[in-house]
């Protein structure tokens, strides 16, 4: 082990071999559309600074500043003007691309998982569903049940056939039910072999309560096999909930996405003769927000001159939006136009804010490797992200040369999602630190592995930051562990005050932590 010599710096513990507290950071974030928004993020800047940070690490859907209205754009300068007169850096966060933070450019660039084999019948000038084609299964809602050990739920293995798209549908009743974990009706691919959840919903519900509908719509990716929970995954308490009309059918997407990376198919069920897309099938547009899993099954538009005729019974194969606990959809990684938004993006917040460092908030990709654009590559999904990382930081320097480009770390870091399977994602993450700049500060932020993340990053020849507090309460224990690797691991540069509760009044507590008394 190396021995540290330490020295007093300004009231902080720096190591001659290991890294600084030189930058102390709070992260926020704030969409500017409130009236109030100024007055509380300048308090959150001064707040700050009187606390012996530097700077703030902020979100405010800066990318879409070509969409935003006059008022939200004089917004941001008055609060460009606190940070001028605090002396306070501003990093500005941006493309939050897991969780496709892009859709305002095109909506149609979130990752699509391929569903194939949709009846659809020709009726007037549309094709849709075909509900007598659809096989609808019957489930036993008796067996299956597991009471014991904080577990109170209905589990299911069912058979399925790959690249489908399911309806899961039954009713429930609860009796004195109570727990302090969520009730939900979970989806997960029974091939693979960690356990993610591909789609889940979390269940509303009265201790004692008479029956209820409840459906949930999922893809089947590649798998043929899929596990089926109701229930308290843990934290049952007491009571119990019965479940009857349980039934599984095939059905057909809401959602259908058009771009070249997601190609659309309709032939004839009868024939096998192939339509053309404009010409004799037209599929609508997306529907936004993209995750709705409430809509009905997709209608394809027959345009005059159509060679479908009515009553014909047809095949449909398309891309839907993978979606992920109902709400979060990941850009696809793998479309051209994507780097071209960027670039617009990185062009007009560079004429705003002018930032000397900007942060990629490119974590948690729980979907993608799966529409068309994504397999032809012939890449691990570590290869698809790094590259995807490595053109967003070329976009940065591009429009401001020299600019310090940081980046969460959990898809570059084995220790927490880089790992072989993950999510709904198709390719392993594995060793997607070795296709990215050298130059990019990585951001850790996984509580439980500092003491394995920091170092790893820091041996592998890159800088680091600790995204430290997460709204945990004085002692701060796991923040105190942030700090101290941080000053034992070469190449850290500082560490974060990270809420997600906009909760700020354990900032000066959590400075005092870090013995910020002679901080500048």
């Amino acid at each position: 082990m190396r021995k540290l010599l330490s020295v007093a710096v300004a009231g902080i513990a720096v190591g001659a071999m290991g890294g600084s507290l030189d930058h102390r950071w709070v992260w926020l974030t704030d969409s500017l559309v409130a009236t109030d928004c100024v007055e509380r993020v300048s308090k959150v800047v001064r707040d700050a600074k009187a606390n012996g940070m530097n700077g703030v690490m902020f979100g405010c859907g800066i990318e879409f500043y070509k969409n935003w209205p006059k008022v939200r754009r004089d917004r941001l300068e008055r609060i460009k003007a606190v940070f001028e007169e605090t002396g306070m850096e501003m990093i500005s966060t941006m493309w939050s691309l897991g969780y496709s933070s892009m859709q305002n450019y095109n909506v149609n660039c979130v990752e699509g998982v391929p569903v194939e084999g949709i009846p659809l019948v020709a009726q007037g000038t549309n094709a849709v569903l075909d509900e007598a084609a659809l096989v609808v299964k019957k489930l036993d809602a008796k067996s299956g049940f597991q009471r014991s050990g904080g577990y109170c739920r209905l589990i299911k293995k069912l058979d399925i056939k790959p690249h489908r798209r399911y309806r899961y549908s039954f009713e429930y009743r609860t009796k004195g039910l109570a727990g302090d974990k969520p009730f939900k009706v979970i989806a997960r691919d029974a091939c693979n072999p960690m356990y993610f959840e591909s789609e889940a919903l979390e269940l509303k519900f009265s201790p004692t309560q008479d029956w209820t509908p409840c459906t949930l719509a999922f893809n089947s990716l590649d798998s043929n096999a899929f596990y089926m929970y109701i229930g308290f995954m843990s934290g049952w308490k007491e009571g119990d909930f019965e479940v009857r009309n349980l039934t599984l059918a095939e059905t057909a997407p809401g959602n259908v996405i058009k771009r070249p990376g997601t190609p659309t198919a309709l032939r004839n069920a009868a024939t096998g003769e192939v339509y053309e897309p404009g010409r004799d099938y037209v599929v609508p547009k997306l529907k936004y927000p993209v995750s709705r899993q409430d809509l009905p099954p997709v209608r394809l538009a027959l345009p005059p001159g159509s060679r479908v005729k009515a009553g014909d019974r047809l095949v449909f194969d398309c891309y839907a939006p993978a979606v992920v606990y109902g709400r979060q959809v990941s850009t696809c990684l793998s479309e051209p136009q994507l780097y071209e938004n960027l670039e617009d993006s990185a062009r007009r917040t560079e004429a705003v804010l002018h930032p000397k460092r900007w942060m990629l908030s490119m974590d948690e990709f729980r979907n993608g490797g799966t529409c068309a654009a994504c397999r032809a590559r012939g890449l691990t999904m570590a290869q698809i992200y790094a590259d995807a990382v490595t053109k967003a930081f070329n976009i940065i320097r591009k429009v401001h040369p020299g600019a310090e480009v940081y980046i969460w770390s959990d898809m570059l870091d084995p220790n927490h999602n880089a790992v072989k399977s993950y999510y709904n994602c198709r390719g392993s993450f594995e060793d997607g630190w070795k296709w990215v700049p050298k130059e990019l500060v990585i951001c850790c932020w996984y509580n439980k592995k500092s003491h394995l993340s920091m170092p790893f990053f820091a041996s592998k020849g890159f800088r680091t930051l600790a995204a430290a507090y997460y709204d945990e309460k004085p002692p701060f224990e796991y923040s105190r562990k942030w700090r101290d690797v941080v000053l034992s691991t070469e190449g850290a540069t500082g560490i974060m005050y990270t809420t997600w509760r906009n909760a700020y009044a354990d900032l000066p507590e959590f400075s005092r932590m870090l013995d910020l008394s002679g901080a500048k």
